[in-house]
């Protein structure tokens, strides 16, 4: 599960419950992605510390095949 939170600096999706703690108005540990979406905001796309984001694509692998 993830969780969506607006901030002045864009929207954070975040892993919940994960591992290890993130941070929202400066440079986080997990090394973020950011993504700047059609109608100009940005959203900041956290990395899980459990590796629950590689499980995610390799079911989505299996599953196309």
């Amino acid at each position: 599960m993830w969780e969506i939170i607006p901030t002045s600096t864009g929207v954070h999706v975040i892993p919940q419950n994960d591992e290890g703690g993130h941070l929202l108005e400066s440079e986080c540990p997990c090394h973020p992605r950011q993504e700047r979406v059609t109608n100009g905001n940005l959203v900041i796309i956290h990395d899980a510390y459990d590796g629950r984001l590689a499980v995610e694509w390799a079911i989505e692998i299996l599953a196309s095949h």
